[in-house]
């Protein structure tokens, strides 16, 4: 194929497929969105390879699942030791292969490290505003102040002075305007633009205009965020779920409606480019690098857990030579992704990956027949998934129990038939054991194809340990089987 002028890729933090209406969604949150579908390629099963920020990021830029590029947390908790083996593979990102092929690369991020590799411009954090934000900075430069003084309060003084809870993050009409600065400037170039918008990630404070009743909606969410942000949240975690169970309809009406504002954005960049008419000739990828958890599996406003409402994100690729309006339902995992817009912009590269590039599925090819999945954060667990199946299983005594609050959110293993459960709300382990155990062992033997296979768990140290019998021991005391 035939390399095209421009490279847009657009990522939406913590957004789940399911809440746009190209994935069927009810509620009017995504038309640009969906508008941006009906142009090319939507996977319909795309799934992340785990579950928080900087893992996803490295598996999508890498092409290589969790366990072989070493990375699997996220921002402190990264280990020395997972950077020093990333490094020590050399492992050749796609803004470094873009680079070298002649494009300007151009990215509105801020997660920096080895994100930043190969960007003739990068913008980091460029602070969104106000004293507040100030605050918030110093006191993570002084960490034993942040632990006197409390997340909860800086949000508190925030709500007096500058009228609510300031995100850490350039909202999604300050990632558009910085972005359409970018293509003017870089227009008769031939660009790569990562776009990352965080707007869907919690707290969840839209613009008035994306929420009905949106004075009791921000004083819901405002409350939650600051559970959810106390030193203490693990001893307070019960007020905030009886919290949160009781905040439904604000919750979901606060995410929507950040996917509603994060559209808008996203609609008036698509504007730009046709105004421009740099439109047509363009490839443009839409993911996400995780979805979220809102109420379910007793997990609230954060995407640990390796169920489907995590796990599933949206996957649109637009392309002038690929098929407009074409819906694939074959399974698609993010290191896919990498070889896929290599494959298009034609360009070959000597990088050993672990994805396939995902164009047979225009033609009904299938490229696997399961996915897997990692987490690392808060809990230690794997996943693999069928058509029909999903199982999870943790890895250690520790990785079974969420170091967030301090819970199980699940039995040591977990099996469901989501052919009649797709929701997954009743494990079946007891009733098809074989099932369990032959998807275990195929998850395993998916793990063993890799070197990475123990992380350090702290600074200390200490690494994860497979040791179910441990597992079970210790649910049962909490009553958990």
């Amino acid at each position: 194929m035939n390399p095209t002028h421009n490279v847009i890729f657009i990522a939406i933090d913590a957004l789940r497929a399911r809440n746009l209406g190209c994935y069927g969604y009810e509620r009017h949150t995504s038309p640009h969105i969906d508008s941006l579908a009906s142009r090319g390629l939507l996977c319909e099963n795309s799934f992340a390879c785990t579950n928080y920020t900087d893992p996803s990021f490295t598996t999508i830029f890498s092409g290589r699942y969790p366990l072989s590029h070493g990375i699997l947390h996220h921002g402190p908790k990264v280990t020395d030791t997972e950077v020093r083996r990333f490094e020590q593979l050399n492992i050749m990102l796609l803004p470094e292969i873009l680079k070298e092929n002649g494009y300007i690369t151009l990215a509105i991020d801020w997660l920096w490290r080895w994100h930043k590799r190969g960007y003739d411009y990068y913008s980091g954090a460029r602070g969104r505003t106000t004293l507040h934000g100030f605050i918030k900075q110093q006191l993570r430069k002084f960490p034993v102040l942040r632990k006197v003084v409390g997340q909860y309060a800086v949000n508190k003084v925030g709500e007096k002075l500058f009228g609510g809870v300031s995100k850490s993050y350039e909202d999604a009409e300050s990632v558009t305007s910085q972005a359409i600065e970018l293509i003017k400037e870089n227009r008769d170039k031939r660009f790569f633009l990562f776009l990352h918008y965080w707007d869907t990630h919690c707290p969840y404070l839209p613009p008035r205009a994306y929420v009905d009743n949106y004075n009791r909606t921000k004083e819901v969410m405002e409350e939650l965020f600051g559970y959810f942000t106390s030193t203490r949240f693990e001893e307070q975690f019960d007020a905030f779920q009886e919290a949160a169970l009781r905040s439904e309809q604000e919750i979901v009406a606060s995410y929507d409606g950040e996917i509603a504002f994060v559209d808008h954005e996203i609609g008036r960049l698509l504007d730009f480019l046709e105004h421009n008419r740099m439109l047509n000739d363009a490839l443009i990828v839409l993911t996400s690098d995780h979805g979220e958890s809102l109420l379910e599996h007793g997990i609230y406003l954060d995407h640990h857990g390796l169920y489907d409402v995590t796990l599933q994100v949206p996957l649109i690729i637009v392309h002038p030579q690929l098929p407009r309006g074409k819906r694939a339902s074959g399974f698609v995992q993010h290191f896919d992704i990498f070889p896929t817009m290599l494959d298009l912009l034609d360009i070959k590269a000597n990088a050993d990956i672990d994805g396939l590039s995902i164009l047979p599925l225009i033609d009904e090819q299938q490229l696997r027949s399961a996915v897997y999945s990692e987490e690392a954060q808060w809990q230690r667990k794997r996943a693999i998934r069928t058509e029909k199946w999903k199982y999870i299983y943790a890895l250690s005594e520790e990785g079974a129990l969420c170091r967030r609050c301090g819970r199980a959110h699940g039995p040591p293993e977990e099996l469901y038939d989501l052919t009649d459960d797709p929701e997954e709300t009743t494990n079946v382990l007891q009733r098809e054991p074989q099932v369990a155990k032959d998807l275990r062992n195929q998850a395993d033997r998916w793990a063993r194809k890799f070197d990475h296979t123990h992380v350090v768990d702290d600074e200390k140290g200490e690494t994860y340990r497979e040791d179910m019998e441990k597992v079970e021991e210790r649910l049962r005391r909490l009553g958990y089987i």
